[in-house]
């Protein structure tokens, strides 16, 4: 019950204090560690997470198109790769460092990217 109660309460805190490519993150970062799988693609990633973007939604608090321009952020950053109906996980520190900063940390990924 205890769990349930600080999750519940950490989903709330995300949801007013942090913006949603912090949430997007930390969802899957929740995921990945209790329902992925070894990615079995040739993408050379970690671990995939089967949901579709209006789940992902549904989970975090934001609409469906704003979460799909969010996912094709972290696509672009090369964070994830969409896959069917798979997000193949490819970057999980970068993952974390969104999830604690935000966009303004997925700007700095994708600059980071371009200049390499």
């Amino acid at each position: 019950m205890q769990c349930r109660v600080y999750t519940v309460q950490r989903q709330l805190s995300d949801v007013v204090f942090k913006d949603v490519h912090a949430r997007i993150a930390q969802t899957l970062l929740d995921m990945v560690f209790h329902y992925a799988e070894l990615c079995p693609y040739a993408f050379g990633v970690v671990r995939d997470v089967c949901l579709t973007h209006q789940e992902i939604s549904e989970l975090i608090g934001a609409s469906r198109p704003v979460t799909s321009l969010a996912l094709n952020d972290f696509s672009r950053a090369d964070l994830v790769h969409k896959h069917d109906r798979f997000l193949c996980l490819q970057n999980i520190p970068g993952l974390e460092i969104v999830a604690q900063e935000g966009y303004q940390a997925l700007k700095k990924i994708s600059s980071a990217l371009v200049v390499s």
